[in-house]
């Protein structure tokens, strides 16, 4: 066995991909210690030939294939194929900081982590600027940094036993964004030791034309379809002291898929209303939050169900006014 399995999908990535994989292997453990499992997704341009190359005089790095099936189904895979006692999933398009594994697993390993959180930095015109401080570095249920709003919601921001994993069939759900949203939650939860490093490991490309940022209504369908339901539907299993944390997850979801839609074209607005209209349930989630934003929004919501794109607009700019 691997000490850890680093799980790298690639789609159209050919631009960064060497820089990626690079940092990967620019490590303070021996290669036979960890792999790097490259998850080609049927990418259309040299992402494929680029990590072959670079494989070729590493055989610590594996190149896997499988059809068109998006980055969930490319993690996913790798998950299944890893042979690391821990998993970590880094996008392709980011690197990660040279000489870290050892810390890593040092840290993973003596304290026997389900999950080991560690810092981020945005990376933009060649300056990196930290994302956030993690308060607090010792060994916690992960149930209590979901109930504080503390755990990390960006997969690459964790790296995971792979045991752990495996017994709660923990996996991505695939064919949506924001999959990290529906994924994280659920195995912070059920997480009984997680621990932190508080040191920026992993560095993140800004691009202001990244899909997150490029016009696309799926972005809002799948909050209101696919990550609220199942959350709504987990949030059922977990302890009654525990559900605020869901509550607060959940309505931050439904804000954010509003959000998105200030920007739509009158035909979306109209298939993202009826879609809302449709999950107005989950609304209680945002009326029951411990968070007076989302209370509020919650209510206001409620009175408009069949025009909440409106409604949320509305209320945009009676704040800023």
């Amino acid at each position: 066995m691997k000490r850890i399995s680093l799980i790298v999908p690639m789609y159209k990535v050919e631009a960064y991909l060497d820089r990626c994989l690079r940092s990967c292997l620019s490590q303070d453990i021996p290669e036979e210690d960890y792999e790097i499992l490259a998850v080609d997704d049927q990418s259309p341009d040299s992402s494929a030939a680029i990590a072959a190359s670079i494989a070729a005089s590493h055989p610590c790095i594996r190149v896997l294939r499988q059809g068109h099936a998006g980055l969930s189904a490319a993690r996913n895979l790798g998950l299944r194929n890893a042979c690391g006692r821990y998993v970590w999933f880094i996008d392709s398009d980011d690197r990660i900081e040279e000489n870290c594994l050892g810390k890593i697993l040092e840290t993973a390993e003596k304290q026997d982590l389900d999950i080991l959180r560690i810092s981020a930095a945005d990376v933009r015109g060649g300056k990196s600027v930290r994302r956030f401080a993690i308060q607090g570095t010792g060994v916690v249920a992960g149930r209590t940094l979901v109930d504080e709003g503390r755990m990390q919601l960006c997969a690459p921001f964790s790296i995971f036993r792979k045991d752990f994993l495996t017994a709660e069939a923990l996996e991505f759900m695939e064919g949506i964004y924001h999959e990290d949203a529906e994924f994280s939650p659920r195995a912070y939860y059920l997480a009984e030791r997680v621990g932190s490093i508080d040191e920026c490991l992993y560095f993140v490309r800004q691009n202001e034309g990244s899909i997150t940022r490029s016009y696309n209504p799926k972005r809002s369908l799948d909050y209101l379809n696919r990550v609220i339901p199942s959350l709504s539907d987990f949030s059922c299993k977990v302890g009654k002291e525990y559900r605020k944390g869901f509550d607060n997850l959940i309505s931050s979801n439904f804000s954010n898929a509003l959000k998105n839609s200030l920007t739509f074209k009158p035909e979306d607005l109209k298939e993202l209303d009826a879609t809302a209209y449709r999950q107005r349930r989950y609304l209680r989630h945002l009326r029951r939050s411990a968070i007076l934003k989302y209370r509020i929004e919650g209510l206001v919501l409620s009175l408009f169900p069949r025009h909440m794109c409106a409604a949320y607009k509305a209320m945009k700019r009676f704040v800023r006014s």
